[in-house]
């Protein structure tokens, strides 16, 4: 999507990077579109996400299903 164009997942996975380790249990409430969640895996680090709203939830489930599949088939 458009959104991705703008690159904020480097910003993100840049954070990731800079404030937790690999291997960590990382929570991120406001989960939003999926950027902090990817940027999390992207570093070896394991997501718990938090969202209210049903479809970003739905996009961040399919972010860490997608990541599981690619990466563990």
């Amino acid at each position: 999507s458009e959104k991705y164009a703008n690159h904020d997942i480097w910003l993100y996975y840049w954070m990731m990077k800079v404030f937790a380790n690999p291997g960590e249990q990382i929570i991120i409430p406001f989960a939003a579109d999926g950027e902090l969640t990817l940027a999390a895996l992207m570093n070896g680090s394991t997501p718990t996400t938090i969202e209210m709203n049903e479809s970003r939830h739905d996009i961040n489930r399919d972010v860490i299903l997608e990541w599981n599949r690619s990466n563990y088939s």
